[in-house]
Formats: structure tokens, C-alpha cells, sequence
């Protein structure tokens, strides 16, 4: 994407003149962060194709025609056996060249996107997106159907899609899984001083759709009865309008700007409070257990995947969200089992 796309969208003040740029990051965080050696943060080929960021969809689409990857020798034919497509539609929304079909043994589309509940619900989308839903639907099926052989859905909450399963196939980063197991080491140590300093916090980009409306209609709801001050990371479009309508509301909301989930500030906190019913599988949630956080979250088909680990509550309604949260700051969270471990 051109420099401004990349300034409204990358971490701020993360901008690349060259490709060969943005892959020396990508694979320094590779490395770095994701804590792959060296040789596995090296030994792939990566390319890159030109885009442009739709503000009105939220997306970002590319502007040429995706290569034929096997007949121009992008990939030889001897290595076109599986194809995973993330985010499949976002490849083929205007694609009028060869069907990955065609040129793979197998493809595997992963649909990440509730593009329905962003229609409704995000204020950057205008009235003639929300009527077209029937569209993007029908062009969702159709794509989809087109160009993958199955579509792998991380949680139910998505639209039916042809030859599709729901299936969880994303994990999280091994430094938050270490992060969670050096907290409960310190829980367990006598006399140990608590690693939680501080109480709930609440992590996601700031955009109305990501949960920040759902945390201003229960604090409207209960006012006094709101349990303490709830500290926000998050950067985005939306940021300006969401500070200004909890100042309004009065709410007891600190707003930060976004920051490394797995940082030094997010580990003292004891409690992800996380009311977003948008997400299809929210990453936040996933980290923040294995950090071994207490997780006070929506019921919601989205959510289904959380619901099996100890350190979760769920919530319903704004007199449950008040309850759960009290309860979670006044426990200490369980020890991931291995079992949940080996999950995350």
C-alpha cells in the first residue's frame, strides 16, 4: 500500500518506502517477537502486491490482476500442491485471472471477517452498505466457492459458506503462553508479592465495532453501580469520538493508546474485560488467557471457543458484565492445566 494507507494503518509511525523494507521488519518480528530462529525466520520467500486501503469497507483490495501464480513461474509447478489463502475473498473480490483451483491440488481458504455484523454496526459504513448485505453475501458465497476447495470458519459466528468447517487453526505466540507461566510460578511462591498491580484493562483497535460502544451502553446503564475504573488500549479511527463520548458519559474510563499486548504494562493487570461481539475469534482474548489473565467476556457464538478454560467468565447483560467483573478482581486466576495450554 501507498505511504498514507500505511499511515492510517500500521502502528504509528510505521511506514516502509520499499518492499524490501517491510520484509526486513516482518522478518526481524519473526524473529524477535514470535521467537522463530533465525533460519526459520529466513528460509521462505516472500512478495508482495500492490493495494490500496478501502476506508468505506474497511479492507484492503489489491489493484492488478493476482497472478497466474504457476504459469508466470511465481510458483513452479512442482510446488503448486496446497494453497492457504487467508482471507479469501479479499484475494479475489476483483480477480479475473486463472482459479487458484486450477492451479493448486488443494486450496484452503481461512475467513477471519463478520462482515455483516461491521455493516451494521461501524459507523464508517454508510446506509448503502448496510442495504447491500444481500450482496455481499451472495458475492461472498460465490467466491468462495469459486476459489477454494474448503473454508475453514474460527468460529460459528460466521455465515454459512460452501464446504466450510469451523475450526479453530490459530494459536497464539509462545512469549504469552511463558508470560502466564511465570505469573502463576510467582502465585504459588509463599509470601510472594502479587504480579497483578493492577485490575482490568480492555485491549482492542479503536473503532466502535471492536467493543467500545457495548462498554458505553452498560456504563449508561449502570452508572454508579459500574465496578471501578477500566483502563483502554486501543488506537484507531474511532478514537477521538469514543474519549470524547465516555467524557461525556462520565464514565471511569482511561484511554491509552495501543501498545505490544505481551508488554511490561499490560502484565500487571489481572483481569481482559472484552465485550466485542464483532470479532469472529478474538486474538486479544486467546493472549490474554494464556498471560493467565482472568477473561470477563460476551456470550456470544464468537466466544464459544473460550468457554472450555477455567479463567473465563461470560456475561450477557450489563448486570452480569458488573458481577462477573467483581468476582474476577476479587479471585486469583487458576493455572492454565495442559491441556489448555496445548488449546491456546
Amino acid at each position: 500500500t501507498d505511504l498514507e494507507d500505511q499511515a492510517r494503518l500500521f502502528p504509528k509511525g510505521l511506514t516502509f518506502d520499499k518492499p524490501e523494507q517491510q520484509e526486513k521488519w516482518v522478518r526481524n518480528w519473526l524473529r524477535d517477537k514470535a521467537n522463530l530462529s533465525k533460519e526459520d525466520a529466513t528460509n521462505f520467500k516472500m512478495k508482495f502486491y500492490p493495494a490500496r486501503y478501502s476506508p468505506l469497507l474497511g479492507s484492503v483490495f489489491h489493484r492488478q490482476v493476482m497472478v497466474d501464480l504457476t504459469s508466470d513461474k511465481v510458483i513452479p509447478d512442482a510446488e503448486a500442491d496446497v494453497a492457504i489463502l487467508e482471507e479469501p475473498e479479499h484475494l479475489n473480490w476483483f480477480h479475473h485471472g486463472g482459479r487458484w483451483t486450477d492451479q493448486f491440488s488443494h486450496v484452503v481458504g481461512i475467513v477471519h471477517t463478520n462482515y455483516l455484523e461491521y455493516s451494521q454496526k461501524d459507523d464508517q459504513r454508510d446506509f448503502l452498505v448496510s442495504a447491500g448485505q444481500p450482496v455481499v453475501t451472495s458475492l461472498l458465497n460465490q467466491i468462495t466457492c469459486q476459489f477454494t476447495d474448503v473454508n475453514i470458519k474460527l468460529s460459528g459466528v460466521l455465515m454459512k459458506l460452501p464446504r466450510d468447517k469451523v475450526m479453530n487453526v490459530n494459536g497464539v505466540q509462545p512469549r504469552f503462553l511463558d508470560i502466564g507461566k511465570k505469573v502463576h510460578a510467582d502465585l504459588q511462591r509463599p509470601n510472594s508479592k502479587s504480579p497483578f498491580p493492577k485490575g482490568a484493562y480492555f485491549l482492542g483497535k479503536a473503532l466502535w465495532a471492536k467493543g467500545y460502544t457495548e462498554f458505553l451502553e452498560a456504563y449508561n446503564e449502570l452508572q454508579d453501580r459500574w465496578p471501578g475504573e477500566l483502563d483502554l488500549y486501543g488506537s484507531g479511527e474511532d478514537q477521538e469520538a469514543i474519549r470524547e463520548a465516555a467524557e461525556k458519559a462520565g464514565a471511569p474510563f482511561t484511554f491509552h493508546e495501543g501498545t505490544d499486548h505481551a508488554g511490561p504494562e499490560i502484565q500487571q493487570y489481572k483481569v481482559f474485560v472484552n465485550p466485542s461481539q464483532s470479532e469472529v475469534l478474538c486474538t486479544a482474548t486467546a493472549e490474554a488467557l494464556a498471560m493467565g489473565k482472568v477473561c470477563v467476556i460476551a456470550k456470544h457464538t464468537s466466544n464459544e471457543f473460550f468457554e472450555q478454560f477455567s479463567n473465563v467468565y461470560t456475561f450477557s447483560n450489563p448486570q452480569e458484565l458488573r458481577e462477573r467483573l467483581q468476582k474476577a478482581l476479587q479471585e486469583d486466576p487458576k493455572p492454565l492445566s495442559d491441556d489448555e495450554r496445548r488449546i491456546l
